[in-house]
Protein backbone atom coordinates (compact mmCIF):
# COMPACT_ATOMS: atom_id res chain seq x y z
CA UNK A 1 0.00 0.00 0.00
CA UNK A 2 1.29 3.04 -1.06
CA UNK A 3 1.23 6.74 1.11
CA UNK A 4 -1.66 7.55 -1.18
CA UNK A 5 -3.68 4.69 -0.45
CA UNK A 6 -3.34 5.33 3.19
CA UNK A 7 -3.44 8.06 5.68
CA UNK A 8 -1.04 8.91 7.63
CA UNK A 9 0.36 6.70 10.73
CA UNK A 10 0.27 9.87 13.03
CA UNK A 11 -3.06 11.11 11.71
CA UNK A 12 -4.47 7.62 12.63
CA UNK A 13 -2.88 7.61 15.70
CA UNK A 14 -4.45 10.98 16.60
CA UNK A 15 -7.57 10.06 15.26
CA UNK A 16 -7.51 7.00 17.72
CA UNK A 17 -6.79 9.14 20.67
CA UNK A 18 -10.18 11.85 20.09
CA UNK A 19 -12.55 9.10 18.89
CA UNK A 20 -11.41 7.00 21.98
CA UNK A 21 -12.80 10.17 23.97
CA UNK A 22 -15.75 11.56 21.66
CA UNK A 23 -17.02 7.83 22.07
CA UNK A 24 -16.45 6.93 25.88
CA UNK A 25 -14.03 4.09 25.10
CA UNK A 26 -10.90 3.02 26.48
CA UNK A 27 -9.29 2.41 23.40
CA UNK A 28 -9.63 2.89 19.72
CA UNK A 29 -7.09 0.97 16.96
CA UNK A 30 -7.49 1.95 13.54
CA UNK A 31 -5.75 -1.07 11.37
CA UNK A 32 -6.85 -0.02 8.18
CA UNK A 33 -7.11 3.27 6.25
CA UNK A 34 -8.19 2.94 2.51
CA UNK A 35 -9.38 6.17 0.06
CA UNK A 36 -12.56 5.12 -1.09
CA UNK A 37 -13.62 5.59 -4.72
CA UNK A 38 -15.43 9.21 -5.98
CA UNK A 39 -15.18 12.35 -4.01
CA UNK A 40 -14.17 14.74 -6.30
CA UNK A 41 -14.45 17.45 -4.10
CA UNK A 42 -14.43 15.80 -1.21
CA UNK A 43 -11.85 12.59 0.04
CA UNK A 44 -13.44 9.70 1.67
CA UNK A 45 -11.40 7.81 3.50
CA UNK A 46 -12.75 4.27 4.87
CA UNK A 47 -11.29 2.98 8.53
CA UNK A 48 -11.19 -0.11 9.89
CA UNK A 49 -11.37 -0.19 13.52
CA UNK A 50 -11.92 -2.13 16.80
CA UNK A 51 -13.00 -0.19 20.07
CA UNK A 52 -12.91 -1.09 23.23
CA UNK A 53 -15.75 -0.58 26.76
CA UNK A 54 -14.57 -2.34 29.83
CA UNK A 55 -13.80 -5.43 28.77
CA UNK A 56 -15.79 -5.78 25.42
CA UNK A 57 -14.62 -5.47 22.42
CA UNK A 58 -16.39 -5.13 18.88
CA UNK A 59 -15.57 -3.58 14.97
CA UNK A 60 -16.57 -1.54 13.03
CA UNK A 61 -16.21 0.57 10.29
CA UNK A 62 -15.92 4.95 10.05
CA UNK A 63 -15.73 7.24 6.99
CA UNK A 64 -13.51 10.40 7.64
CA UNK A 65 -14.31 12.86 5.34
CA UNK A 66 -11.97 16.09 4.53
CA UNK A 67 -11.34 18.12 1.82
CA UNK A 68 -9.79 17.32 -1.42
CA UNK A 69 -7.23 19.05 -2.68
CA UNK A 70 -9.11 20.68 -5.38
CA UNK A 71 -12.48 22.71 -3.40
CA UNK A 72 -15.58 24.16 -4.95
CA UNK A 73 -16.26 27.63 -3.16
CA UNK A 74 -19.95 26.49 -2.84
CA UNK A 75 -19.50 23.47 -1.17
CA UNK A 76 -20.57 23.13 2.34
CA UNK A 77 -17.75 23.05 4.92
CA UNK A 78 -17.03 20.21 6.65
CA UNK A 79 -17.97 21.34 10.29
CA UNK A 80 -21.09 22.21 8.60
CA UNK A 81 -21.99 18.72 6.74
CA UNK A 82 -21.63 16.99 10.23
CA UNK A 83 -24.04 19.13 11.91
CA UNK A 84 -26.54 18.38 8.93
CA UNK A 85 -25.93 14.96 9.08
CA UNK A 86 -26.56 15.24 12.97
CA UNK A 87 -29.75 16.96 12.55
CA UNK A 88 -31.69 14.48 9.87
CA UNK A 89 -30.04 11.38 11.76
CA UNK A 90 -31.98 12.84 14.84
CA UNK A 91 -35.33 12.92 13.22
CA UNK A 92 -35.28 9.57 12.10
CA UNK A 93 -33.24 9.80 8.69
CA UNK A 94 -31.37 7.09 7.64
CA UNK A 95 -28.06 8.81 7.21
CA UNK A 96 -24.52 8.31 8.42
CA UNK A 97 -24.48 9.29 12.01
CA UNK A 98 -20.81 11.84 12.85
CA UNK A 99 -18.85 10.79 15.75
CA UNK A 100 -16.42 13.17 15.72
CA UNK A 101 -16.14 16.32 13.85
CA UNK A 102 -13.46 19.65 13.69
CA UNK A 103 -12.28 22.49 12.09
CA UNK A 104 -8.52 21.76 11.61
CA UNK A 105 -7.04 21.93 15.24
CA UNK A 106 -6.90 18.16 15.74
CA UNK A 107 -5.13 17.25 12.56
CA UNK A 108 -4.38 20.33 10.16
CA UNK A 109 -7.63 20.37 8.08
CA UNK A 110 -11.37 20.49 9.40
CA UNK A 111 -13.02 16.81 8.61
CA UNK A 112 -15.33 14.56 9.91
CA UNK A 113 -15.53 10.80 11.20
CA UNK A 114 -19.26 9.14 10.44
CA UNK A 115 -20.77 5.72 10.52
CA UNK A 116 -19.85 3.71 7.67
CA UNK A 117 -23.56 2.36 6.13
CA UNK A 118 -24.20 0.02 3.31
CA UNK A 119 -24.97 1.13 0.24
CA UNK A 120 -24.44 3.68 -2.49
CA UNK A 121 -23.46 6.89 -2.06
CA UNK A 122 -23.83 8.04 -5.64
CA UNK A 123 -26.01 11.14 -5.90
CA UNK A 124 -27.06 10.78 -9.34
CA UNK A 125 -28.66 7.09 -7.98
CA UNK A 126 -29.79 8.64 -4.54
CA UNK A 127 -31.78 11.56 -6.72
CA UNK A 128 -33.33 9.02 -9.32
CA UNK A 129 -34.73 6.42 -6.76
CA UNK A 130 -35.59 9.17 -4.06
CA UNK A 131 -35.47 6.50 -1.10
CA UNK A 132 -36.34 9.40 1.23
CA UNK A 133 -39.78 10.20 -0.19
CA UNK A 134 -41.00 6.57 -1.19
CA UNK A 135 -44.96 7.53 -1.20
CA UNK A 136 -44.85 11.01 -2.45
CA UNK A 137 -42.97 13.37 -4.90
CA UNK A 138 -40.34 15.04 -3.79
Amino acid sequence: MTCKDALPIATMRALETALARALGADRVSIGESRRLSGGAIQENWMLDARVWHDEAQSKTRWVLRRDAAASVDTSRSRMDEAALLSTVVAVGVQAPAPLLADAGALLGFPFFVMDMLPGPAAAHRLRATRPWCPTAPC
